[in-house]
């Protein structure tokens, strides 16, 4: 083997294994120890009061990981909860949120520590980063000790570590990269699969959203470490290509007892929805640039990628390509690696390639850890190779980089300040001289050595905690103590309520802390958000007036009527204030904290007329949720009535500060002036007669911030946002209504606001026939419902389920066909008489994805044996004897 030239011993040892160990000790430690700090300096319990939970972290994780906790403490199933989205298929949130062996720490804590586990998990994953870095760089660039600790940290601590942590699942795919790229040098150098099929593995299992990432790099790796110093022979490129691809293949085929199933789910809940992403443009050079500066930071929804690496990295990766030890070849494919990320980068199509074709919602640039690993490769290379440097080279790369990051002031970019700027520069002035002291004073190499380690620590420190700050500004981390006594006094008023009724029933929260709650208090629940939301049920309910966002993968009870609560079995309602028709109050708790009964709520499936199943809506066109509940509510009854008749609006007031214009024949855009004092908009109606009066406005553009007032108070206690159809309580005929307004947004789209008249006595007897034919003597599985049903004279039974393929019906133990209704919920055709209906889950390719896996197992075992262990006498022509990977 031909070692790289080291003209300077400065590691802690020369034990060369002893060593080896550690450095990575240390390389996990000191990440770890550093971003501690930060939390424990920031105020994170228990040396403060805040907690992790801010953005994804406190919408999805800790919601998630709660339900994760139960399902293992209890021995419910993983594949699907009752909890949430009206009974979920949850393979895919397991497989994207939850498959991390991480996650399994949850047990080490007690339920209402969930934000704890999430620190601990956190803190664990980005040492764990170090250690991979440590070990890829100790194997492969045979750099170990004190080096190797620096270079490991900033791998670690890089802005994307730092910034996306609060997505934890994805900081397994950073562990994971240098195993993968390590798995890539055992198969080129030895001809071994072990390695790369392993790590392979283990990154599909536990990111597959990552992994992918990681897959297409890995090809580029591959690809360079092939022809790094010459052009292999034909046979020897064949051989290792084959091999590379049968590692990927067994990987994938073993892991498909996740994947496949997610695929399917995929495949069902996805819908295609245009987005104006406002990120989608082609990035400047002097963005870039800015990014790369340290204490960078713009935003968490759609901003730039997150470069930052160490200030170190840039300057040793101008001058990898002065280094004269470093051979051309060698460059040209480093050089090559980096240009087609920066261009990734640059170029939105080729964005998306990297993304999976799906364009990101918030979180942009996903795959830039990619870069900083490769920029911290050459670095490592170029350190390992000063001896290749000139004094010129040092002073001309760290004046380049300079000049260029001088440069990025004159454009005047929010983001990057000129004490950024300047920290920067004066950091690549410091570095600059402790490299040309360990060129031109080997002798002093050690000591320099460690001043470097220890300024690249503060640094580390430095734009960690302004990353932390920067968050918390934008988006606020939420303090521990308020989830954890959100939790525990809305668990006890849901125990109260499970008391009382043992029996089969939904709730839901008005004063939800958000979509996820129902996975954190352990109910029955409508309301939900993550990735794999079934869109089409979500959208669905988004055309009768519930609130949906981020293309329908945010699910919330916010516009949810009396009417669609009766349908979907929503019994309980927890809040301060009730104005819709069929409620009453049932009990009373501290914070005005009280619990509606709905008279009118049905059970999980009931028979309706056939007409049903002709049902249909046009998902593409103008919502009016009001007409469209008309048209469900006939079609389940069979006969015709105006359950909401339409109240003519009398005018439209705008303030002065306020242009509105007609934009076509029903949106109107509308625009604040620049003068100053509020902006409001109301829509004024007269009430024919007593009723009660329900509101919706459709809007494009509108922020959710803005409170609705009715007659000049404020709706709800503390405020209700302008989203989703709106039930504006009972009135007395002749009252004069304005609903109004203020207007948060500088521009946005409105269209005709929609007032209706609900009759709420007519709903009450239909909802009376329904029950007459509803389910009972319900069991629930933990993905299984069954129940009894008295038909009558036969005909359809609609149930509250959302439609997916994972599910099936039996009726009197015969198997029969699901009939799908709007594409969002399934029923069953009955015979007359009694029945006993049963339906069973299980998620869409499950099965044979477990089949798979156990097969590709066993093939595996077999293939790897016979190519690393049985054939490990064949000398395999060595592709390059060079250990190193660029």
């Amino acid at each position: 083997m031909i070692q790289p030239k080291i003209p300077f011993r400065n590691s802690l040892s020369d034990n060369g294994r002893m060593e080896g160990r550690l450095s990575r000790l240390l390389s996990f430690l000191t990440p770890l120890v550093i971003l501690l700090l930060v939390y424990v300096l920031f105020g994170m319990f228990p040396f403060g009061q805040k907690s992790l939970l801010i953005t994804d972290m406190s919408q999805i994780y800790v919601d998630f990981h709660s339900w994760f906790y139960d399902a293992l403490k209890g021995g419910d199933s993983l594949l699907f909860s009752w909890n949430t989205g009206l009974g979920m298929n949850m393979v895919g949130a397991l497989t994207f949120y939850l498959s991390s062996p991480f996650s399994f720490l949850v047990l080490l804590f007690e339920r209402s520590q969930i934000p704890d586990a999430l620190l601990l998990i956190t803190l664990l994953k980005v040492g764990s980063c170090g250690f991979t870095f440590s070990f890829y760089s100790s194997k492969v660039l045979k750099f170990n000790g004190i080096r190797n600790v620096i270079f490991s940290s900033m791998y670690a601590l890089m802005t994307y570590v730092v910034v996306y942590a609060l997505n934890i699942m994805w900081l397994d795919g950073i562990i994971m990269l240098p195993l993968v790229l390590l798995g890539v040098h055992s198969l080129v150098e030895k001809g071994k699969i072990l390695p790369l099929t392993v790590s392979f593995l283990i990154a599909f299992i536990t990111q597959f959203y990552i992994a992918y990432m990681i897959g297409i790099f890995s090809i580029l790796y591959f690809l360079g470490v092939m022809f790094r110093v010459g052009k292999p022979s034909w046979k020897t490129f064949r051989n290792r290509s084959g091999k590379f691809i049968l590692s990927g293949a067994l990987a994938g085929f073993m892991s498909a007892f996740l994947l496949l199933p997610t695929y399917f789910s995929l495949q069902y809940v996805y819908l295609y929805i245009a987005s104006s992403n406002p990120g989608a443009h082609t990035l400047t050079p002097v963005e870039l640039i800015s990014k790369m500066a340290l204490g960078s930071y713009d935003t968490l929804t759609y901003g730039l990628p997150n470069l930052f690496c160490g200030t170190l990295c840039i300057l040793l990766g101008v001058l990898y390509f002065l280094n004269r030890s470093i051979q051309c070849r060698e460059k040209m494919i480093a050089g090559g690696m980096l240009v087609i990320l920066l261009l990734s980068m640059t170029f939105w199509p080729v964005n998306i390639f990297w993304h999976a074709f799906d364009e990101p919602t918030w979180f942009p640039y996903r795959f830039s850890f990619l870069y900083c690993f490769v920029l911290l490769v050459l670095s490592i290379r170029c350190f390992q190779q000063l001896d290749g440097l000139k004094g010129w080279h040092i002073a001309a790369a760290a004046g380049g980089a300079s000049l260029c990051f001088g440069s990025v002031l004159l454009f005047g970019l929010e983001h990057v300040t000129a004490v950024q700027i300047g920290t920067t520069v004066a950091l690549l002035c410091v570095y600059a001289l402790l490299l040309a002291a360990m060129r031109y004073r080997p002798q002093a190499a050690l000591a320099m050595t460690l001043v470097l380690a220890a300024t690249v620590m503060v640094e580390l420190y430095d734009n960690t905690n302004k990353m932390v700050h920067a968050m918390d500004t934008e988006f606020r981390y939420n303090d521990r103590a308020s989830y954890v006594s959100y939790v525990e006094n809305r668990s006890s008023v849901i125990q109260s309520i499970r008391q009382q009724d043992p029996g089969w029933y939904r709730m839901e929260n008005h004063d939800m802390r958000n979509a996820n709650d129902s996975l954190s208090l352990d109910y029955y629940g409508m309301a939900h958000y993550d990735s794999f939301t079934n869109q089409h049920m979500s959208q669905f309910l988004s055309h009768l007036g519930v609130t949906t966002t981020v293309q329908n993968r945010f699910l919330r009870y916010y516009g949810s009527t009396s009417v669609l609560d009766s349908l979907l079995g929503i019994k309980y309602v927890l809040g301060t204030n009730e104005r819709r028709n069929g409620y009453t109050e049932i009990q009373s708790f501290g914070n005005d904290q009280k619990v509606f009964l709905n008279q009118n709520a049905l059970s999980i499936g009931y028979m309706v007329d056939d007409g049903l199943r002709n049902f249909t809506y046009d998902s593409t066109s103008q919502k009016d949720p009001f007409y469209l509940q008309n048209k469900l509510l006939n079609a389940m009854d069979g006969r015709e009535y105006d359950y909401y008749t339409p109240i003519h609006m009398a005018s439209t007031m705008t303030s002065d500060n306020i242009t509105m214009e007609s934009y076509n024949d029903w949106w109107y855009s509308v625009s604040k002036n620049k003068s100053s004092g509020n902006s409001y908009i109301s829509y004024t109606i007269t009430n024919p007669k007593a009723q009660n009066v329900c509101f919706y406005l459709p809007s494009v553009g509108l922020s959710e911030q803005n409170y609705v007032y009715v007659n000049g108070e404020l709706y709800g206690p503390w405020g209700y946002d302008l989203i989703g159809a709106i039930d504006l309580g009972w009135w007395e005929a002749d009252q004069e209504i304005t609903v109004s307004f203020e207007l948060r947004d500088d521009s946005c789209y409105l269209g005709e606001p929609q007032f209706y008249g609900f009759d709420g006595h007519a709903a009450g007897l239909l909802f009376d026939r329904l029950k007459e034919h509803q389910m009972t003597d319900i069991e629930m599985g933990t993905s299984s419902v069954k129940g009894t049903v008295d038909a009558g004279e036969g005909g359809l039974l609609f149930t509250s389920i959302p439609s997916d393929p994972g599910w099936s019906v039996e009726v009197d133990g015969k198997p029969v066909q699901l009939v799908n209704i709007a594409d969002a919920f399934w029923a069953v055709e009955l015979p007359e008489g009694q029945h006993e209906v049963s339906f069973s889950f299980i998620p869409q390719g499950f099965r044979i994805g477990v089949i798979l896996s156990i097969t590709a197992f066993i093939l595996a075992v077999v293939l790897i044996y016979c190519i690393d262990y049985r054939g490990k006498r064949k000398k395999y022509p060595p592709v390059d004897e060079d250990p190193d990977p660029v």
